[in-house]
């Protein structure tokens, strides 16, 4: 299901934006990821890379500097059940083993959810792409009316003006 967004377009981008409905049933992230990347089951694609290479967790704690509130054993445990919402360290594994910067725009505000600028800043100049957190608890990609997906540095400008 394709619409546009219930508040038109998002001012600071100049561009209108339509929705991807996807279901919500635990996968919605995933799934928006899947059609924003043209790649099937981008779930299964983290929780693969996650288990046939064996140093991928070390390098994302690294890459990000954090420290997640569990371990490899527990994320591999999350990304098996499709009826577990992504969570910020979910996102950010996939954000990596993908190599997208994903921005989010909270739909009750329509303006940059900040919360992910530790993620965002140490993936500039990585393909980026937006996804609509629909009412703080629904995921949804967004494109542009003339079908634009991928974008290529001009939302971290944007993100960086919002969020600092």
């Amino acid at each position: 299901m394709i619409e546009p967004l219930d508040k038109g377009d998002i001012r600071s981008f100049g561009q209108k934006f339509i929705r991807i409905g996807v279901q919500a049933h635990g996968n919605c992230f995933f799934d928006s990821l899947s059609i924003l990347t043209e790649i099937p089951d981008v779930r299964m694609k983290v929780l693969r890379t996650l288990v046939d290479d064996a140093g991928v967790w070390d390098r994302f704690l690294k890459f990000f500097d954090v420290r997640p509130p569990y371990c490899r054993k527990t994320m591999l445990a999350k990304l098996k059940n499709e009826k577990i919402w992504a969570d910020e360290m979910m996102i950010a594994m996939s954000m990596f083993v993908m190599k997208m910067n994903i921005f989010f725009i909270d739909s009750t505000t329509m303006q940059f959810h900040c919360d992910f600028s530790l993620f965002n800043e140490r993936l500039v100049g990585y393909p980026e792409a937006i996804v609509l957190w629909v009412r703080r608890n629904h995921f949804e990609p967004l494109i542009t009316t003339k079908r634009r997906k991928i974008f290529d540095g001009e939302l971290t400008v944007l993100y960086l003006k919002h969020c600092r």
